[in-house]
């Protein structure tokens, strides 16, 4: 027994020391080898610079995405389909590189945009636009003539061979000023067409490529000739010079509008409205289809973050961690040693540089706060540790010459300072901008400009002054701020004398005649770069919930500018609460680089990027036209369909009404119309439109309202608007209502239900937004608000204070008078009946008539013997019982008496 026990203890003494080196025991099995560690496969791809600002480098559509930089790493072909990207947290399973391959040692690069696009296609399908003979028209060939000429330049004729029997066009075009002549308008233009009824067919490309001579910084619009149509009304691209001889040019396609089937020629013009000496020589042109880059499902985070390459099993290649970092710069793998560092001036598709780049210097921060001090003031600025710190006043940017901060700079009137900090070698940082109004007093929210004085009145190119080639007669065709140009920007706010923001922009002069004013609007635009993609900020406080702005408009005035202060503003503020997209505005006074500019209206943009701000609609997602024509995002092809099924299209039945109901928001453009017809605005319909929708799901297109200057009794008087809108006998794209711009109400207003529903809500808006004693206080209230500002403003820009007590007077009439004369005029154009009072009324949730609220209680004027759509929107549990005249149900069709109609909803 104890023999069998000593055994079975010697059992376990053995199974116990299986795993133990030191016991030997015998029978016992040898140790097991450690196992082999676990060594990664050689990485094939890695990731070799992250790009998340990007300024440069466009895609196919012309914008400027974040992106990546993915290197084959072997030297043998690799498959790239079963790898993905993914960023850090919230993007899901990640995004699945397109299933292709690399060459050895290639580079594929991603944009981060968010488009997911795993298609890679190679740029193709040209087609030649040249044609080698030209003919040239001028507006000295006019009855009367003007002074515009043309000569021959690189070339003793028009078209010819240049050395080497290369076919070219070549001139100069001498856009000359004609104040003093018979005709209002300069032209000269080289034409180069096809021979009789050929034509090119360039459907589904995007790009335009110029081979010519073009000087340095000037411009030369290329434009489109179709068949059938007049050439100068055709669209138009514009290319800068380089100076370069027959160098390469170009272009983005895209939004612009053409029958791309049918182009039978090309003009060469000087750019619109500009006026002087144009050269060009040309050799080549030709359109193309852009290849197709590959696109992630999701963006690189600005302000930091990291990036994973990785198979689809999950196996990590390598993670990167990228910093933030300016939007001109990326994150650059050393080629050599493999590390990373940030970079100026990046390198897509391109071999990295070897080295570590040094550190980037900072901005410099300013120990006396920007705002509003006493003078004269000291302003202190911080140091940067192995910098000096060096400053610029006026607006310019310091430079490594201007003097260093030292012990601060002394100021004894208003001014803005900029510093940066310069290293030995000359390099710099960004540069910080601080405002410092000196003994000011302002009532208002203020807007701070600044930006280089030399970009901004500098003789020759100033944005702000005519300059050299300014035409006599207004509006100063030909002057410097007729360019379309942006220059680069410091943008700060105060409100209640603190500082809201401070952000980097581009500005640039806006408007059509108003920009010959001397006080002129100003575009506020932010961009990658400039270093600041928006502004975060709830400019407009009575929606606080807005917060995010891509820009926005100081705007002067427009036509009234030096009139009034108010107009446009409160025209289109009382719509606020209806079915219309409308600028928001408020009053700021404006200083240009420390020095008072005056009064100015802060508007939102109606741009794509309004729709985002709004409503969070992806702007790439829309279809956006200005004027019929001018696309602003997307295709205009939609809106000419539309437009040409509404001009043959039959409304009047329910069928073609539910067609139309498809393509057009009728109810959206009932309000519209209501708007435009009150306000009497003439400056329209062919002119001052905007319009837009989602492509896809495709939602029928909105209006959208601006521009109302010749309302309101500035310029367009008292018209009888729905005589004016139908009226058809100018040109079909007629300035101001052709029928192409009037073709919705007349096809809309011949049917039966649209007609009615029209009216009624005409007749809601006249009694409410319109009403004289609403408008009237809106007027006296925003009139208010800056009354203590005015008289500094016409003093600075010498106004006649006279003429706005003028202008006030004649819009209290015009608001007095307005409702009824609309209503006269509605009673003459359709056959209404005399007006007859309504009062409606519920005690719980709104009253609706016709699909518009009138709220819980309403007293308006309709017309006797029409009928109205009734409606009660409840809340939820509310059990309605019936209408005080007995009527049971909740909504009801019900036709107004001669004497009136009264009505109240019961509920229990």
């Amino acid at each position: 027994m104890k023999t069998r026990l000593a055994l079975i203890l010697a059992g376990f003494g053995i199974l116990a020391g299986c795993d133990d080196a030191s016991v030997n025991s015998v029978g016992a099995k040898p140790p097991a080898p450690a196992p082999a560690p676990v060594v990664p496969p050689a990485p094939r791809l890695r990731l070799d610079e992250v790009c998340p600002g990007n300024l440069d480098y466009k895609d196919e559509r012309g914008e400027d995405p974040g992106w990546v930089e993915i290197r084959n790493l072997t030297d043998s072909v690799q498959s790239l389909g079963g790898m993905r990207l993914r960023g850090k947290g919230g993007d899901g399973p990640g995004w699945r590189l397109p299933d292709s391959s690399l060459e050895p040692g290639g580079r594929l690069l991603v944009f981060m945009s968010g488009l997911d696009r795993r298609r890679i296609a190679p740029p193709g399908d040209s087609v030649s636009l040249f044609v080698a003979k030209a003919s040239v028209w001028t507006d000295s060939m006019n009855d009367p003539p003007g002074h515009s000429r043309w000569n021959p330049w690189q070339l003793t004729s028009l078209y010819g061979k240049l050395p080497g029997g290369v076919p070219a066009i070549s001139a100069e075009m001498i856009k000359a000023d004609n104040s003093g002549t018979d005709i209002e308008w300069s032209s000269v233009t080289v034409m180069a067409k096809l021979p009789g009824s050929k034509v090119m067919d360039v459907t589904g490309r995007d790009r335009l490529v110029l081979k010519a001579t073009i000087p340095a910084g000037q411009m030369l619009a290329i434009r489109l000739c179709e068949e059938g149509a007049e050439c100068w009304r055709g669209s138009a691209v514009q290319i800068k010079g380089t100076g370069v001889e027959l160098d390469r040019y170009e272009v983005s396609l895209l939004g612009v509008k053409s029958n791309w089937a049918k182009l039978n020629g090309i003009a060469y013009e000087p750019p619109e409205n500009l006026l002087g000496s144009y050269r060009f020589t040309v050799t080549d042109l030709w359109a193309y289809r852009s290849g197709l880059n590959p696109h992630a499902s999701f963006e690189l985070s600005r302000k930091g973050g990291e990036i994973t390459l990785e198979d689809t099993s999950g196996l990590v290649t390598e993670t990167v961690k990228y910093p933030e970092m300016p939007d001109d710069a990326s994150w650059v793998r050393d080629s050599a040693s493999g590390t990373f560092s940030l970079r100026r001036n990046p390198t897509p598709k391109a071999s990295n540089p070897v080295g570590i780049a040094p550190a980037l210097l900072p901005a410099p921060a300013f120990a006396t706060a920007s705002g509003f001090h006493a003078a004269p003031l000291v302003v202190q600025v911080g140091e940067v540790i192995g910098a000096t710190v060096r400053c610029a006043e006026g607006g310019a940017l310091p430079t490594a010459s201007s003097p260093s901060v030292g012990s601060g700079i002394r100021l004894d009137s208003s001014a803005v300072v900029r510093c940066a900090a310069f290293a030995a070698d000359g390099s710099h940082g960004p540069a910080a901008t601080g405002t410092f109004l000196l003994g000011e007093s302002v009532s208002l929210p203020v807007i701070v400009v600044t930006a280089d004085s030399n970009a901004l009145f500098q003789f020759d190119s100033g944005i702000l002054v005519k300059g050299p080639n300014a035409g006599v007669d207004f509006p100063h065709f030909g002057a410097n701020f007729w360019r379309d140009v942006e220059i680069p920007a410091n943008i700060e706010m105060f409100e209640q004398g603190k500082r809201s923001f401070s952000l980097p922009a581009g500005i640039g002069i806006f408007g059509n005649y108003s920009r010959a004013n001397d006080k002129k609007s100003l575009s506020v635009q932010f961009r990658e770069e400039y270093g600041a993609r928006r502004v975060e900020w709830p400019l407009f406080p009575n929606h606080p919930e807005l917060r995010r702005f891509k820009g926005f408009a100081l705007r002067n005035g427009g036509n009234n500018c030096g009139k009034d202060y108010v107009r446009d503003a409160l025209m289109t503020s009382l719509t606020e609460g209806r079915n219309i997209e409308y600028q928001m505005s408020r009053h700021v006074v404006v200083f240009l680089n420390g020095k008072y500019w005056g009064i100015y209206e802060l508007r939102e943009k109606l741009d794509p990027d309004y729709l985002e701000t709004r409503f969070g609609i992806d702007p790439s997602a829309v279809d956006q036209i200005k004027n019929g024509g001018e696309v602003q995002a997307g295709t205009v092809t939609h809106w000419n369909a539309t437009v040409q099924q509404f001009m043959t299209r039959d409304l009047s039945n329910s069928a073609g009404y539910a067609q139309a109901r498809e393509l057009v928001d009728v109810d959206n453009y009932a309000d519209y119309l209501a708007t435009q017809i009150w306000t009497s605005n003439t400056d329209w319909p062919a002119n001052n439109t905007r319009a837009w929708r989602v492509r896809s799901p495709s939602t029928p297109w909105r209006m959208m309202l601006f521009d109302l200057d010749f309302g309101l009794g500035s310029i367009g008087g008292q018209r009888d608007m729905l005589d004016y809108l139908a009226d058809t006998s100018i040109a079909a794209d007629g300035y101001p209502n052709g029928e192409y711009s009037t073709v919705f109400f007349r096809r809309l207003a011949a049917n039966p239900g649209w007609r009615e529903r029209f009216i009624n809500r005409v007749g809601v808006l006249l009694s409410t937004n319109f009403s004289a004693t609403r408008v009237q206080a809106a007027l006296d209230s925003m009139q208010a608000s800056i009354a203590a500002e005015v008289p500094r403003d016409q003093v600075r820009w010498k106004y006649n204070a006279k003429v706005q007590v003028n202008e006030l007077k004649k819009m209290a009439t015009f608001i007095k008078v307005r409702p009824g004369q609309v209503r006269d005029d509605f009673r003459n154009f359709f056959q209404l009946g005399n007006d007859a009072k309504v009062a409606l009324s519920t005690p719980v949730g709104r009253v609706e008539v016709d699909g518009l609220s009138v709220g819980a209680g309403y007293a308006g004027t309709h017309f006797a013997g029409h009928a109205l759509n009734l409606s009660v929107v409840a809340p939820t549990g509310a059990r309605f019982v019936r209408w005080s005249d007995g009527v049971t149900s909740i909504q009801r069709r019900v036709t107004v008496p001669d004497s009136g109609l009264v009505l109240k909803a019961e509920f229990q």
